[in-house]
């Protein structure tokens, strides 16, 4: 933004650049809610078994460049149940160790009772392979190394 109005002729009366600020602050706004609804939370189809997690995503994405991933039991780190005040519901985030990262895992409208049995399947295979969840200080979860593993 700032490159932009450095280019602008000084002769620009005050009501113009007013605009080209405000519909350049507006176009970094609604650009950013697309970036966050279509290309950061993205739709999957996930599927658990003994062997381990397969996700699918369903659609393209900037910041999702492989659409199948599957990891064993074994590299996943921990998997943790966690309250997202907006919504009023409850999500489950598994975090994997190679590659190193977190997926939430939220149901979609009208998906409650799939999501239900996800999560049921989820606790099942979190106590069979024993996998760890993170301790709990103040409500908030303890996550070492968080801006490392995000």
């Amino acid at each position: 933004m700032f490159a932009f109005l450095s280019i602008l002729p000084q002769s620009l009366p005050e009501w113009a650049m007013l605009t080209l600020v405000c519909s350049s602050i507006g176009i970094m706004i609604a650009l950013s809610f697309w970036m966050i609804n279509t290309q950061l939370i993205v739709k999957c189809s996930v599927n658990i078994d003994e062997r381990g997690v397969n996700l699918e995503i369903n659609k393209s994405s900037l910041f999702y460049k492989q659409k199948y991933f599957f990891a064993d039991w074994e590299n996943v780190n921990h998997i943790t149940e966690k309250f997202d005040g907006r919504n009023g519901s409850y999500y489950y985030q598994i975090a994997f160790k190679t590659p190193s990262f977190k997926a939430n895992f939220n149901a979609l409208n009208r998906g409650e009772e799939q999501a239900e049995k996800f999560y049921t399947e989820l606790r099942y295979f979190q106590e069979t392979y024993n996998l760890q969840k993170l301790p709990k200080f103040d409500n908030q979860e303890y996550v070492s190394n968080s801006w490392a593993n995000a």
